[in-house]
């Protein structure tokens, strides 16, 4: 079914952790900038402590997104795309459940899939090289003044994890790719 994406809509933007954090960011695109509405770094081995029996982790994943959907009312999201580093075999296979926790999600949500989106793009986007491992650099890029990205008060960057701040330069590379006329993963 056909539906209008409003001028200004509310975006879903992860940063798929394997095992330390699920980096998510909130932000509404509009015409002229991204805001960003919340973000945070969230722990799914910590919320499996609060169930009384036993859950898969993915389930978990699913099951956090598809809540986040529903109550921040996201019409797109946007997950960084994973690639396969040699001697990290584990850390890739839990990436791919990850994302497919995410696909099934936003299948049981929206009713589409992903927008993928590359960490380098994601990097160049902010100002940072996209060689770079270095987290730090990727915050002190984040609170570089920009007219087209905009904090909600309340957000203070100094704090955050590193998931949460690579999130936030997924959905801003994503708003560039938009911004500029690449709507698919180039």
């Amino acid at each position: 079914m056909y539906q209008p994406v409003p001028l200004n809509f509310r975006v879903l933007s992860i940063d798929p952790g394997s095992r330390k954090g699920l980096g998510i960011c909130i932000s509404e695109y509009g015409t002229d900038a991204m805001s960003v509405l919340h973000v945070a770094t969230i722990v799914v081995d910590d919320i499996i402590k609060d169930y009384e029996v036993e859950v898969d982790r993915f389930d978990v994943i699913t099951d956090v997104i598809m809540e986040l959907i529903r109550q921040w009312g996201i019409t797109e999201v946007i997950v960084e795309d994973i690639f396969f580093k040699p001697g990290r075999l584990l850390a890739y296979r839990a990436l791919l459940l990850t994302h497919n926790a995410i696909r099934i999600a936003i299948r049981d949500t929206l009713g589409g899939s992903f927008t993928l989106i590359r960490a380098n793009e994601a990097k160049v986007s902010v100002g940072v090289p996209n060689n770079s491992g270095d987290k730090e650099l990727m915050k002190k890029a984040l609170l570089t003044p920009r007219e087209d990205l905009k904090f909600s008060m309340e957000l203070d960057l100094m704090w955050q994890e590193e998931h949460a701040i690579d999130a936030i330069a997924i959905g801003y590379g994503h708003y560039r790719r938009r911004r500029d006329g690449f709507t698919t993963d180039q």
